[in-house]
């Protein structure tokens, strides 16, 4: 069923969102089922201090990069496929994503990607490490998957 909203518009829903690695295709992944999406934003600044200590200036570097904590709950259609689905990338894989709201963030103004999703030929999220599988005793366990994204980094081919 489509999403109906009243009165005011809102963001809502990761329905239709998905991850994608061709990397991970040996293990037959496919985007699981996708609970949450925490965006920041980061670049560095070099603050100048005065004699008093009051910052009086600031360089801004132009190194614009996105971090994404995706957490997601592995699942597939036997217990072992889900267990496949709950693997952990080697760090430098590359993913895309897609169906995401279009969000502009700093230079990642895409008209149809925004910061979020990614064409899979341009400036991919890349996973650096920090993964965690969390779970209950008795309950489902979750996959907390972190990327990164960089602006300057336009394609995940590795470099011969």
């Amino acid at each position: 069923m489509a999403e109906i909203q009243l009165g005011k518009g809102h963001i809502f829903s990761l329905s239709g969102s998905a991850l994608s690695c061709a990397a991970f295709a040996a293990y037959s992944w496919t985007s699981p089922n996708l609970q949450n999406a925490e965006l920041s934003h980061e670049g560095s600044a070099i603050e100048i201090r005065g004699q008093n200590s009051a910052i009086t200036g600031l360089v801004l570097n132009d190194d614009d990069t996105l971090s994404m904590n995706f957490t997601v709950i592995p699942e597939g259609a036997t217990k072992a496929a889900a267990i496949i689905s709950s693997y952990i990338p080697i760090k430098g894989t590359p993913f895309g994503a897609s169906g995401f709201p279009i969000i502009f963030v700093g230079k990642f103004t895409e008209a149809s990607y925004g910061a979020l999703n990614v064409n899979s030929g341009s400036r991919p999220w890349f996973y650096l490490g920090g993964a965690s599988i969390t779970g209950p005793f008795d309950g489902v366990w979750g996959l907390r998957l972190p990327m990164r994204r960089f602006y300057e980094i336009t394609s995940g081919t590795p470099i011969a």
